[in-house]
């Protein structure tokens, strides 16, 4: 139930992203990044249901990259308004040539530090990824660590088995050996006697 509804979630928001339009008014685009983190929080939630599980960690890098692309939507939102902000009742050709080199420089280091975050995301979301990976890889040997201790029981069992019939073995060799010898001693004794 739980990986159904996270599957319909992960499409839902993948649908949402690829139908994310920048030529809508500003409202329209708020009310839709809302949207999307809301599907994005309710995907988290049930993807903390489903465990440790093979499903949750493929769930867990998808979510990592949809929020990724949802952080970006989210920047480029906040650089549009700042930008309109700035440049709100003024233009470069206003004559106060100062004011628009000041926005130039303003809106050169916003993008800039835009720009900066976007590669610090891209360290984050990978080295999410490869913590996913690692997980799922000391899953994996975990389980051929107890499939390993399991071949080793029934190999120490056998083992035992094995020393077990040795032993019998040897039992009734020394006892065929002896009744051999009797039977010798007796055919001898017999032999001389006669």
């Amino acid at each position: 139930m739980a990986q159904r509804k996270a599957k319909t979630l992960e499409n839902q928001i993948q649908f949402l992203l690829q139908s994310f339009s920048w030529n809508d008014n500003e409202e329209a685009l708020e009310e839709q990044v809302r949207e999307i983190g809301g599907y994005l929080s309710e995907f988290q939630q049930v993807i903390t249901t489903l465990g440790q599980s093979d499903e949750a960690l493929s769930f867990k890098e998808s979510y990592y990259h949809l929020a990724s692309q949802y952080n970006s939507i989210t920047s480029k939102l906040e650089d549009q308004k700042k930008r309109a902000k700035l440049l709100k009742g003024r233009s470069a050709n206003d004559g106060d040539g100062e004011v628009a080199i000041e926005m130039k420089r303003l809106l050169e280091e916003n993008y800039s530090l835009h720009e900066s975050i976007k590669v610090g995301n891209a360290f984050v979301n990978q080295a999410m990824a490869t913590r996913t990976d690692l997980a799922s890889h000391n899953q994996s040997l975990n389980r051929i660590k107890d499939k390993a201790s399991t071949v080793n029981t029934i190999f120490g069992s056998a083992s035992s088995i094995m020393s077990s019939i040795r032993r019998q073995k040897l039992k009734h060799t020394i006892v065929m050996g002896v009744v051999a010898g009797l039977c010798i001693c007796f055919l001898l004794w017999w032999w001389l006697r006669s």
